[in-house]
């Protein structure tokens, strides 16, 4: 069990754009390769329009590639995953294709492959990938791979004393009982993904017993974070420890057990119909650039382009395992359900 305490996150991130501006008419813009850092930024670009999960690496790459190509690039975050999920189904189902890159999951990008281009560009950088990752990407279909999430526990240390929880089956303990909130095990997000990884490992077992305890619900990890912090909850998972940085000097620790950390590869991929599609591959390719993948690694978060072993607060961090793909993971979402309840 690692019980880690962690720095506050410095240097500004672009602050997060609203829906409303993805409305805006957009040309197609080309652009110089964002291959060498080297290069100067030239004046204008065309757009380019991202929808995708909050990513604080994200903000930080969009930020960077503006700069860098002149593209005027729009980063828009949706969270949960469900809300972003029924935006772009909508919005596609009407005939407005607004966007030029959907970020997911691995397995989101492969269950909604009708949202997406069929035709995998050309990439200058592809090499760059690390071959686990690489090799990802023919199963997948389209689109590129570009960070590694890992998932751990958010505690309030005044009520979790220390040592207390050193495996994911400390959780099943009766004396957390109605204590602790956690993201839905069978909606698209987190705590799907905590269900599809850690089910292989633990077990059923260790789900039904955790399904008795009683857990709280709630989509919104900054508002169960804070939750955490002033005490309401003991305990909140799966936290994405990119974000622990944001609660320093709080009385919150995060706690990857021994098992390790459930972990997800994190997908781009150019939008069907995209408005700016020759900036969508531009920017598919910049993802692999060690410029890049630099802000990954300084969100906390494992690079795609390279080996190292990830670690937190200077520890190596264990891979609990990440979801399956296809068939398998059906059966996996529809045992949550069978343990967990719908929405629940």
């Amino acid at each position: 069990m690692k019980m880690n305490t962690f720095p506050r996150r410095t240097g500004a991130v672009v602050a997060a754009t609203t829906a409303s501006a993805l409305l805006l008419a957009a040309c197609a813009g080309g652009g110089p390769s964002p291959t060498s850092s080297d290069e100067p930024a030239p004046a204008g670009g065309g757009q380019l329009l991202i929808i995708g999960p909050a990513a604080p690496a994200m903000e930080l790459i969009v930020k960077d590639f503006a700069a860098k190509t002149g593209i005027d690039a729009i980063f828009s975050p949706v969270t949960p995953a469900t809300e972003m999920n029924a935006r772009i189904e909508a919005e596609q189902s009407a005939g407005k294709y607004l966007h030029d890159i959907i970020l997911s999951t691995s397995c989101g990008i492969l269950d909604h492959a009708d949202w997406l281009d069929e035709e995998q560009p050309e990439l200058e950088n592809i090499g760059n990938l690390e071959p686990e990752y690489a090799e990802l990407i023919p199963e997948i279909g389209v689109g590129v791979p570009w960070q590694i999430s890992s998932y751990a526990l958010l505690v309030n240390t005044d009520q979790v004393p220390e040592g207390s929880i050193e495996s994911w089956w400390d959780l099943t303990d009766p004396k957390w009982s109605g204590t602790m909130s956690r993201n839905a095990m069978t909606l698209a997000g987190t705590g799907l993904t905590f269900f599809e990884a850690s089910a292989q490992v633990l077990g059923r077992d260790f789900h039904e017993e955790l399904a008795q305890q009683q857990a709280a619900i709630n989509q919104r990890y900054e508002v169960a974070a804070r939750q955490v912090a002033q005490g309401e909850y003991s305990m909140y998972f799966p936290f994405l420890i990119t974000y622990a940085p944001d609660y320093a000097g709080l009385p919150v620790q995060v706690i990857i057990p021994e098992e390790g950390a459930p972990t997800l590869v994190g997908w781009a991929a150019k939008a069907k119909n995209a408005p700016n599609g020759a900036n969508a591959d531009l920017f598919l390719d910049y993802l692999l650039t060690d410029e890049a993948q630099q802000h990954v690694v300084e969100t906390v978060h494992k690079s795609v382009t390279d080996n190292e072993v990830f670690q937190f607060n200077g520890e190596p961090v264990v891979d609990l395992g990440s979801p399956v793909c296809g068939p398998a993971r059906a059966e996996l979402d529809a045992l949550a359900e069978e343990i967990y309840g719908a929405g629940n």
